[in-house]
């Protein structure tokens, strides 16, 4: 047997695994850029988007998201941003026939725009996408997080 038909025989990946990679993937820079731990408070806040999202929908929860983000330079720790930044690339790499052509140098603006110019079929598509995603994100975030802000001294 031959490398090729070995590698044509591995069944692909399901959606659900390339959420799960995908989230993992991001969740594990996050950690390994605040020393391998994932705050409580970002932990917490992933966990509370699908509620977010389910009261007021997934382009009122982004436009919340970017509304918090106060300063470029924070954005790399800011949960606001941070949240936003992974629900975005998530769904641009998953509809790429609707977000795929966004101008990398003005994306937020771009993403918005794209984002407000769909179906309502489109919309509702994103917003149970969103979701499953975070179902992931949640439990990885969890997994990472850093227990050690629980203990008092």
């Amino acid at each position: 047997m031959t490398n090729d038909s070995i590698t044509n025989t591995q069944p692909k990946q399901t959606l659900q695994q390339k959420r799960a990679a995908f989230a993992l993937e991001e969740i594990s820079k996050i950690a390994n850029n605040a020393g391998g731990k994932i705050t409580k408070d970002l932990s917490g806040f992933i966990v509370g988007m699908p509620t977010m999202i389910l009261t007021n929908g997934i382009g009122q929860t982004f436009a919340f998201l970017l509304s918090k983000v106060k300063d470029k330079h924070e954005a790399e720790r800011d949960k606001h941003a941070i949240t936003f930044k992974i629900m975005m690339q998530w769904i641009i790499k998953k509809k790429p026939d609707i977000f795929g052509t966004i101008d990398i140098n003005n994306i937020k603006f771009e993403f918005l725009k794209k984002f407000n110019s769909l179906t309502q079929q489109q919309y509702l598509e994103i917003q149970h996408e969103e979701l499953r995603l975070l179902e992931w994100l949640k439990r990885y975030a969890r997994a990472m997080e850093d227990k050690s802000e629980n203990k008092k001294d």
